[in-house]
């Protein structure tokens, strides 16, 4: 069977010992012979309805997903949490030839979205499992790909999908916006693949960086309340919210000494040794660890973004 020119590349780059079978590392949206008949088995046409998460009192709603088309290639998280989002171009706009691909015995390929240039929403992968898109990555993240050939840019309707999946997605899994990213831009993919070429413009990661900033700027942003105080210098850094500890301790009177990578807080007398994240020059403690010093849980309010720790601190 004639197999077309994409195909002929997938198949000499698949020969590479290095890469393959164990180490697949691209997202080929390839198109093939097979015709979107051949893909009828695994097809689950769900209504809108049916997509809906469960209510979370969150505001961002998971947008409708057109089918779940179930890819074979994924296996468990083991465990592992979701702390990223992942981006992808499929080199072919032909989105059958992508679903088909994923659903292959052969491709070792697979992405837990797949965002046609209409705007349609394709799942072959619950978000609970690993799905195969990006190599020595796929544990902790979400693979999206996006219908596009090289050299092309999302569509306006492709863009609005994905702004409101991934909007979603932060805001169901606690992902701050410094954990989208693309491709080649995850630590063991950089100078094996072009992913995401030119979907955010230019093929570079601050064009990427510049694309999440304007669509995602504030989703990193939280506040937290202590003994009915708002701080607003806080934010998301993965799944956890940090609070800058310098205007916690001046308004509570609290001893704050700077040390190397953590802070000494003096509270009543007692001192207590807390890890720190620097973020732009200041020291950011997580609320948790601050929690546990002051005697309480951190309770998380999604529809308020905000993080209360209901305790009565002595000044």
């Amino acid at each position: 069977m004639q197999k077309d020119a994409h195909l002929k590349k997938f198949v000499s780059w698949f020969a590479d010992k290095r890469f393959a079978p164990s180490k697949m590392v691209v997202n080929w949206g390839l198109r093939t012979v097979e015709t979107a008949a051949n893909r009828v088995a695994g097809v689950i046409h769900a209504p809108a309805a049916a997509q809906k998460p469960p209510a979370t009192g969150e505001s961002a709603q998971k947008p409708p997903i057109k089918a779940f088309i179930s890819s074979p290639h994924q296996s468990s998280r083991n465990g592992t949490k979701i702390q990223r989002i992942i981006l992808h171009y499929t080199t072919s706009d032909n989105v059958d030839g992508t679903l088909s691909w994923f659903q292959n015995p052969d491709s070792r390929v697979s992405a837990h979205y797949i965002i046609d240039q209409d705007g349609d929403i394709y799942q072959m992968v619950r978000d609970s499992e690993k799905a195969f898109h990006a190599f020595k990555e796929n544990a902790d993240s979400i693979g999206i790909e996006h219908v596009a050939k090289q050299g092309q840019k999302l569509t306006k309707e492709q863009e609005r999908a994905s702004v409101q999946l991934i909007k979603w997605l932060m805001d169901e899994y606690k992902i701050g916006k410094q954990n989208i990213t693309g491709h080649r831009f995850t630590p063991n993919n950089a100078g094996f693949t072009d992913c995401p070429d030119m979907l955010f413009g230019a093929r570079t990661e601050q064009a990427l960086r510049d694309w999440v900033e304007k669509h995602f700027g504030e989703d990193d942003s939280v506040t937290v309340v202590i003994d009915g105080k708002a701080f607003t210098e806080a934010r998301f850094i993965g799944d956890r919210s940090f609070v800058w500890i310098k205007p916690v301790a001046d308004h509570f009177g609290w001893g704050l000494e700077p040390e190397s990578g953590s802070v000494k807080l003096t509270i009543d007398g007692k001192s207590h040794q807390l890890s720190i994240k620097n973020v732009l020059g200041r020291g950011f403690v997580a609320s948790r660890d601050l929690g546990s010093i002051l005697g309480t849980e951190p309770k998380w309010e999604p529809a308020e973004r905000r993080v209360t720790l209901a305790t009565k601190v002595r000044v």
